[in-house]
């Protein structure tokens, strides 16, 4: 799903940059074509990376650990001196 928003954001971005080549084009016109395809350029940006984070996201961590235990005669018993 992600990566299908990534080819149509990038698509309309290159769609409205090149409106905005297009000698007939107003210079309001290629400055809202301009500024539109800026912002789907940052939006693609930001989708490439939640892309990035969710396919290394499964990398597998093992971490290892050394433990002790020590029995001990004394746990629980109580003194009887008084």
């Amino acid at each position: 799903m992600l990566s299908v928003q990534i080819v149509g954001v990038h698509a309309q971005a290159m769609n409205y940059m090149r409106l905005a080549t297009y000698s007939e084009q107003t210079t309001e016109g290629k400055e809202l074509c301009v500024n539109l395809a800026t912002r789907l350029m940052r939006t693609f940006a930001a989708l490439t990376e939640a892309l990035t984070r969710h396919r290394s996201k499964g990398g597998q961590k093992m971490r290892v650990e050394h433990v002790h235990v020590y029995l001990s005669t004394r746990v629980g018993k109580r003194s009887s001196a008084k």
